[in-house]
């Protein structure tokens, strides 16, 4: 399964001055903010085991990859790595 998502991050900056005058305080400051917006797809890969005799789940596991570059143009390292990361954990 194949999902777009969206990453927003706001940076602020900022920087400031002071001083005195007489008894009161005065100085000034200087703030912005930007926001870097950036939009990619997930993929996700599921697993799911049934006890045949049962037809009851009884091991489930699922992984969740951002889809790079490096991902699209050799897709079969991927493959065969996120099923190994998988069952590392089975049996539970």
């Amino acid at each position: 399964m194949k999902s777009r998502k969206t990453l927003f991050k706001t940076t602020i900056h900022g920087y400031g001055g002071w001083g005195w005058g007489g008894r009161d305080y005065y100085g000034h400051s200087t703030y912005s903010t930007s926001t870097d917006v950036r939009q990619y797809t997930e993929g996700t890969l599921a697993v799911d085991l049934y006890d045949v005799a049962t037809h009851k789940p009884v091991w489930h596991a699922g992984a969740v990859r951002k889809n790079t570059k490096k991902i699209r143009e050799n897709p079969g390292d991927t493959v065969r790595e996120i099923p190994g990361d998988m069952f590392a954990f089975y049996p539970p």
